[in-house]
C-alpha cells in the first residue's frame, strides 16, 4: 500500500508545482458601461431635434402602416372589380367605379 500512497503523493505534488509554474495573466480593467442618457448628453444640443424626429418618424412609420393594412383587407373586391374592368378593355366602367365608390 505504500508505494501506492507514494506515487499519489508525489503526482499531487507535480500537479501543484505545475499550477505554481503557470504564469498569471494581467487583468483588463472592465469595459466602461454608457447609458444612453450618457450618449445623448455628450451628443450636446443637436441631439434633441434628432430624439423629436426619432419620434416622429416611429409615429408615422406605425400609423401609415396600420392605415394601408387595414384599407388592403377592406378593399380587395374594388380592386378585383377594377382589375377585371381593365383586363377587359372597359376602362369607361372601371373610371365609372371608381367615381361612385365611396372614399374611406
Amino acid at each position: 500500500m505504500t508505494p501506492i500512497i507514494l506515487h499519489i503523493t508525489q503526482a499531487i505534488d507535480t500537479l501543484n508545482k505545475a499550477v505554481a509554474a503557470i504564469p498569471v495573466l494581467p487583468t483588463q480593467p472592465a469595459p466602461e458601461v454608457t447609458s444612453m442618457m450618457d450618449i445623448i448628453i455628450k451628443g450636446g444640443v443637436i441631439m434633441i431635434p434628432i430624439g423629436i424626429l426619432s419620434i416622429i418618424a416611429v409615429y408615422v412609420f406605425i400609423e401609415r402602416y396600420l392605415t394601408i393594412r387595414r384599407h388592403i383587407s377592406s378593399d380587395v373586391n374594388f380592386m378585383n372589380s377594377i382589375n377585371d374592368f381593365i383586363l377587359a378593355g372597359k376602362t369607361d366602367s372601371a373610371l365609372t367605379l371608381c367615381r361612385n365608390t365611396p372614399k374611406l
